[in-house]
C-alpha cells in the first residue's frame, strides 16, 4: 500500500477525502439549475454515491469518489509538497543579522 501522504503526479493534483462529480445535461439555463438542485439533493442521502437522474429536459450523473486513507493533515502536506514541485523556488539568500 503506498504512503497516503504522498501523490500521484505533478499533472494529478492532490484529491481530498470525498471528490464529487457532477455531470449535468439540460435544454436551457432553468432545466439546469433544477437539475442541479435535484444532484444535490441526493447528495444528502450519503457519501460514496453514485446516482443518475434526469427528466424529459434534463439529465445528470452524481458520483462521489471516496479517499479513506486521506485526512485533512494528509491532503494540506500533499498539497504542498505538489505545489513545491510545480512552483520550484530559486534559493534565496536571507540576510541575518
Amino acid at each position: 500500500m503506498s504512503d497516503p501522504s504522498e501523490f500521484k503526479s505533478l499533472d494529478t493534483p492532490p484529491e481530498r477525502k470525498h471528490v464529487i462529480t457532477i455531470k449535468i445535461q439540460a435544454d436551457d439555463w432553468k432545466h439546469a439549475l433544477a437539475a442541479l438542485d435535484e444532484a444535490a439533493e441526493r447528495l444528502t442521502h450519503g457519501p460514496n454515491i453514485f446516482t443518475i437522474g434526469g427528466s424529459p429536459d434534463f439529465s445528470y450523473v452524481v458520483v462521489d469518489h471516496a479517499n479513506p486513507a486521506v485526512s485533512h493533515g494528509v491532503y494540506i502536506r500533499q498539497l504542498e509538497a505538489w505545489l513545491d514541485q510545480c512552483n520550484p523556488q530559486e534559493p534565496q539568500d536571507v540576510p541575518r543579522s
